[in-house]
């Protein structure tokens, strides 16, 4: 989700407001792939003209991703800025903690913001009810804009679980929320909260 491939222009006119390209996975529709970026779908139908049916996408179609004309960075939250996740409850482990880091890119995304995430002291994730096989980290915007990634284990008999996404594509305000949530990869259910943190200490 954070580093997405490249691949060489198509033939005929390149859009002037495209960002980067899309390489369509399987489940994948125009409208969930317009939201992962924060465009509208009527942007990203208009910036896929090769496609012929937007409502019928295949696996390994290559989309270009439209400049978001909303876009604005950060607006009213310092960075860089590291925030401790807490536990959402009782049930989550004691020693369950996590840390959020927001930054602002230079080289990998230049002007986008990055979120990394740390967690610890977690439970095994197919310990839990839910089928789950692993962890996600999701960032929202309540009432805008959600983004989720895969975080990965360390090789720790109790590890721990990181992972950055850099396709920011919204404005990060101090209403913003970061979460570890469990995951079944092969259906992508995601369960509860277990670590949570709002970005109101960012505050400028």
């Amino acid at each position: 989700m954070s580093n997405l491939p490249e691949t060489p222009a198509s033939a005929g006119q390149e859009n002037s407001n495209s960002r980067e390209r899309y390489t369509v996975k399987s489940g994948d529709s125009m409208w969930s792939i317009a939201k992962q970026f924060g465009v509208t779908l009527q942007e990203m139908v208009e910036a896929n003209n090769h496609i012929t049916n937007p409502e019928a996408l295949n696996p390994g179609d290559e989309l270009k991703v439209p400049e978001n004309s909303n876009f604005t960075q950060a607006s009213n939250i310092a960075l860089p800025c590291c925030l401790i996740m807490e536990r959402t409850g009782q049930s989550v482990p004691a020693d369950a903690l996590g840390t959020a880091l927001i930054r602002q890119l230079v080289q990998i995304r230049p002007g986008r913001s990055a979120i990394t995430i740390a967690a610890s002291g977690l439970p095994a994730p197919m310990d839990l009810l839910g089928g789950f096989n692993g962890y996600q980290g999701i960032a929202f915007i309540p009432g805008e804009i959600t983004w989720q990634w895969p975080l990965f284990p360390t090789a720790e008999s109790i590890p721990t679980w990181s992972g950055t996404f850099t396709e920011i594509t919204a404005a990060l305000t101090t209403a913003a929320v970061i979460q570890v949530r469990p995951l079944n990869s092969a259906t992508g259910q995601a369960g509860n909260p277990l670590l949570s943190v709002t970005l109101t200490s960012c505050q400028k």
